[in-house]
């Protein structure tokens, strides 16, 4: 059975439902570790939150995914938001995609993500510079022909 995304997962008989081994903070992030398959482009899977989140998580945790002993971003399918770990509550089902372009795991559904504290400053500025272009003006006599 496929996960439907456009009403909701149905993550207890999907074939791809998966319960994380391992919930650690890890270089200042929250790491869902899930047993090791092989990751195909768009494939749907549902993370069963299985362990307690540590309590000693902060808003400015992103959250990775570890399969195969590779670190995957976790992103928003809205703006592609890093998830944070103030989003995520354990025993809870979470969907996501998975884009073998970007590595990156993509969340699609299924519980909704919980508000994140995180401060969404934006780190880059951009400014523009004008360059100021003069031209010559020239004068035409119009009695010379």
């Amino acid at each position: 059975m496929n996960c439907n995304f456009m009403l909701s997962c149905n993550c207890n008989n999907c074939q791809n439902f998966v319960k994380t081994t391992s919930v650690a903070i890890v270089n200042n992030t929250l790491q869902l570790t899930i047993p090791d398959r092989v990751l195909r482009n768009c494939e749907c899977l549902c993370i069963n939150v299985a362990q307690n989140i540590p309590s000693n998580i902060t808003s400015d945790m992103p959250i990775k995914i570890v399969v195969n002993g590779t670190i995957y971003n976790v992103v928003t399918s809205c703006c592609c938001n890093f998830i944070y770990a103030d989003q995520i509550r354990t025993g809870k089902t979470y969907c996501f995609k998975f884009g073998i372009d970007t590595n990156t795991f993509i969340h699609k559904g299924g519980w909704r993500l919980c508000r994140t504290a995180h401060d969404f400053t934006p780190v880059l500025s951009i400014t523009t510079k004008v360059k100021k272009v003069e031209t010559a003006s020239k004068e035409v006599d119009k009695d010379k022909k």
